[in-house]
């Protein structure tokens, strides 16, 4: 038996693809990618605890004029109420300590001091209680939302806590623990904000820029903001200095066009927090040789800001440099410290840079001074290094640099 089809067939018959078309496509999208890659570039702020890193950032973004949104202010607001009451208990525990005793009145079995009413206070236990509790989150999380306000029936804890605070702040003895403070890991912002208490107590308070700028809470995690200028954008990126953190910068290495490496002036003569033992100055130091060693940040220029030159210059007479940095040869004025801090922190890189086999004048280190908190200050310092970040040329380079004043 034969079997006949006479059926027209089934096959479909699919148009041949406009490869031509796709892969021009393709190549459109590539470009623009690529050209928008050109216009971006990635500066990375590093530094130790307390060395002013995430001051700069915020002064940045406030001379640049990126605003905060009514949640962020809230968000500070509360961390700032808890940063007083975190900085009072610090007051508070460092009256206590025999090495503080010892600075002040030159016995460590002399004890020192509270007026009748703080003693009071103290004595009744009431203080932890008062600042332990709500409206304050835990040290460093300003991620809490809840609306306190000093006079509604929830902030009635904070009304009787600032009583408190103004009544410690006030007291004779701080005055004292605050000469010895870098003792006591207290930072140098609470003489602002104490003596905004009256301003911080009004119902409805919320905080200015320059109060968030003063502000001082531990930056946990990556933090990240655009800034456009010239239609170009720059990626800045705050990483967290404490060492806890320092396993996280890493991550930010290799796409890093510049990084710039904020070490205090003023920490000179501070313990880390993390090691009693070991001074801050010392620290940042060679965390900044690991960064000019490593070999992901070969193609980063490094950028060196030498911050808190306003409290440097008022530090030096009471605490001289040389007691704290034995290395140091100079007259022990503010700006012969910083020749030296320069000169050592350049050709400290500079070896790093040898030792990863870079010719000598390959790679150049920038140093610049400056006080965080002040938007002039930090606007012409970032204008000079951000105008090199889009061209060839180096920021101010700086080579070895004698150590003799």
């Amino acid at each position: 038996m034969h079997c006949c089809y006479s059926g027209a067939p089934t096959s479909q018959v699919h148009p041949a693809p406009a490869s031509g078309v796709h892969e021009l496509a393709v190549d459109e999208q590539i470009a623009a990618e690529r050209a928008k890659a050109e216009k971006q570039r990635l500066i990375v702020l590093l530094g130790c605890g307390e060395s002013g890193k995430s001051t700069l950032f915020k002064t940045l973004k406030q001379i640049h004029h990126i605003a905060h949104s009514p949640h962020d202010r809230h968000v500070w607001r509360e961390s700032i109420m808890a940063m007083l009451a975190n900085d009072t208990m610090t007051i508070v525990r460092g009256a206590a300590l025999p090495s503080v005793a010892a600075a002040i009145t030159g016995s460590a079995d002399q004890p020192l001091v509270w007026s009748d009413k703080v003693s009071a206070i103290l004595q009744g236990a009431s203080l932890s209680t008062l600042l332990a509790r709500k409206p304050f989150p835990p040290e460093g999380d300003a991620s809490s939302s809840a609306n306190v306000d000093p006079v509604a029936p929830d902030g009635q804890l904070w009304a009787d806590a600032l009583d408190v605070i103004r009544l410690i702040w006030n007291d004779p003895l701080t005055a004292k623990l605050l000469e010895v403070r870098h003792l006591m890991q207290l930072g140098d912002h609470c003489e602002y904000f104490f003596g905004q208490l009256d301003t911080i107590a009004k119902p409805g308070w919320e905080p200015t820029d320059d109060d968030i700028v003063r502000a001082r809470i531990k930056t946990t995690g990556i933090i990240e903001q655009e800034i456009e200028f010239d239609g170009n954008v720059l990626r800045m990126v705050d990483v967290g200095g404490q060492r806890s953190e320092r396993k996280k910068w890493i991550s930010q290495f290799e796409k890093a066009s510049i990084v710039i490496f904020v070490v205090s002036l003023a920490e000179y003569d501070v313990m880390c927090y993390e090691d009693n033992n070991v001074p801050r100055w010392l620290e940042s130091f060679r965390v900044f040789q690991d960064i000019c060693r490593s070999p992901a940040l070969r193609n980063a220029r490094i950028v060196i800001f030498f911050n808190k030159m306003d409290l440097l210059e008022k530090k030096l007479a009471a605490r001289p440099f040389s007691k704290y940095v034995t290395d140091y040869i100079g007259n022990g004025s503010a700006d012969s410290v910083c020749r030296f801090m320069a000169a050592k922190y350049t050709n400290a890189g500079q070896a790093c840079f040898a030792e990863l086999g870079d010719a000598p004048g390959k790679r150049t280190l920038s140093t610049y001074f400056t006080t965080a908190i002040s938007g002039d200050d930090v606007q012409k310092v970032f204008e000079s290094v951000r105008d090199t970040v889009f061209t060839k040329r180096e920021a101010a380079p700086s080579s070895s640099v004698a150590l003799a004043d």
